[in-house]
């Protein structure tokens, strides 16, 4: 089987290109989508770290740099992911609270409290939602 030189050449643009667009992406956002695309089980600070080839201080340092923390990051992709089911699903609190990665559903609604101002079932009730903690 020989190589095709086309084909490798035509790859390479295209690798090159997805690099590109990658490198304006911070590593803030790396990390928020990393999150964001997980569901009940969300990876600890190490495990992210070793997704990005790197070690669990340099990330924190890199996310430093940005103004950000890796736990605001997960809060944040919580706080977001509890909205969108509590708003858009029927789901019930505990299975909620489950998804979101909490063991306990009682954990879960103190945390949201906290984050807003009101219990998740006040929020499916029509509550206003108070402005979320940016360093909650």
């Amino acid at each position: 089987m020989s190589a095709d030189p086309t084909a490798f050449e035509q790859a390479s643009q295209s690798c090159e290109r997805l690099l590109a667009a990658r490198a304006d992406v911070t590593m803030r956002q790396r990390v928020r989508e990393l999150l964001l695309g997980r569901e009940g089980t969300y990876p600890t600070l190490a495990q992210s770290a070793s997704y990005f080839s790197m070690s669990p201080r340099t990330l924190i340092r890199r996310l430093k740099d940005e103004g950000s923390a890796f736990q605001q990051l997960l809060d944040a992709a919580r706080k977001e992911r509890a909205t969108w089911y509590l708003t858009h699903t029927r789901l019930g609190v505990e299975e909620i609270a489950s998804r979101l990665g909490y063991q306990d559903t009682s954990n879960f609604s103190r945390t949201f409290r906290r984050w807003f101002g009101a219990t998740p079932s006040e929020l499916r009730g029509g509550a206003r939602l108070a402005r979320p903690a940016d360093n909650a």
